[in-house]
């Protein structure tokens, strides 16, 4: 909306001075600085996009003479700004600007000057990176120290990070946050949190980035510890709330010991939202549902033991849940013991058979003989 400073003359003469308007862009996209003026002839119009450094001033775009007029242009703009050629002279001076980025930001100034007067726009133009590398660490709780890492990069500006329990308490001062910045200028922002797993079961960490009012949510669940003692299939149920986000990916993850990475067993992604999916690999297999993924192994074996680990993701969330197998190494040794003792049985039990069967054929032809 433009704010008349100076009346009209006898002649149509103006000034017109924009009250100013401010925008958001995300760090590699295009945005449209807006700016209007009363449509004039093409060759009557000088039209320039600028912004202040001091007392001086650094064109970003000049288009005057009925083209565009790079000549005294800033280097840092060079090939990513465009004007609306079509609609110029029909009043638009808006400017394109390509492949954002931080140093982008700052207030810029639309000057227009035809036969009728002068417009001048302003524009402050904030940038936002709006990060898709978004983690979260669960901890390894075969290991005495028992860590949860919430972490985001490629983020502008810094962001905020905050931790809560199950009951809604806040953790945030219990963390230590670090932050670097990468080649671009963006923020990489890891927060590590200290953990009693065994007083609270739930942990969630929420990275916010007011510029775009947005946020993005991770939580660890302890589920419990499940006892093996004999050799027969296995299954862990991980269980999440119903959830139709076309981008939704499943994890099943697992390590054997305190010192050990976690590796990955499967990954899928639903074609379409709720369809049931899932991998199979030797011994194990993985169905998932729309509310639910179950890794069933074929038979449980001693080097099964350890963390198993299912990860829920979907856009703006992070869901991840901890399972820990434990196999009783006498019991399992038994079993196996009962379970090789039966399967010896049952080879005399047939070769016995076979035996009688044999004679009974050796008995009949003798006597036919």
């Amino acid at each position: 909306m433009f704010l008349q400073i100076a009346c009209l003359g006898i002649f149509g003469i103006f000034q017109l001075i924009s009250a100013g308007t401010s925008l958001v862009a995300v760090v590699s996209t295009d945005v449209v600085l807006p700016c209007t003026f009363p449509p004039a002839t093409l060759l009557e119009i000088v039209l320039h996009w600028m912004y202040s450094v001091g007392q001086s001033t650094q064109v970003v775009h000049s288009f005057y003479r009925g083209a565009d007029q790079l000549g005294k242009q800033d280097p840092h703009y060079e090939g990513r700004t465009g004007l609306f050629h079509r609609e110029i002279a029909r009043g638009n001076a808006s400017l394109r600007l390509m492949a954002v980025n931080i140093h982008d930001e700052r207030l810029y100034q639309c000057y227009v000057s035809t036969l009728r007067g002068n417009v001048e726009t302003n524009v402050n133009l904030q940038v936002a990176g709006d990060s898709k590398n978004l983690t979260l660490l669960p901890p390894n709780t075969l290991s005495v120290e028992v860590n949860i890492s919430c972490g985001v990069t490629g983020a502008y500006p810094q962001p905020l990070i905050t931790w809560r329990d199950e009951n809604g308490i806040d953790l945030t001062n219990n963390a230590t946050s670090s932050n670097t910045n990468d080649s671009q200028g963006l923020y990489n922002v890891e927060s590590i949190l200290k953990t009693d797993y065994t007083s609270r079961t739930m942990y969630e960490c929420t990275i916010r980035n007011e510029r775009l009012q947005k946020s993005w949510t991770a939580s660890w669940k302890m589920q419990g510890t499940l006892k093996e003692n004999k050799i027969h299939p296995a299954a862990i149920h991980c269980q999440y709330p119903p959830n139709n986000d076309q981008d939704l990916t499943i994890i099943w993850r697992f390590r054997n010991s305190e010192t050990s990475s976690l590796a990955v067993m499967c990954e899928s992604t639903p074609q379409k939202a709720g369809e049931s999916s899932g991998c199979k690999k030797e011994r194990m297999e993985v169905i998932n549902t729309k509310n639910s993924s179950t890794l069933q192994l074929g038979r449980a074996m001693k080097e099964d033991a350890g963390e198993y680990i299912c990860e829920i993701r979907t856009r703006d969330v992070l869901q991840i849940f901890t399972y820990v197998l434990q196999i009783d190494p006498a019991a399992f040794e038994e079993s196996h013991k009962r379970t090789h003792y039966g399967f010896v049985a049952v080879l005399a039990m047939v070769a016995l058979l076979i035996i009688c069967i044999l004679i009974i054929i050796c008995c009949k032809n003798s006597q036919r003989s």
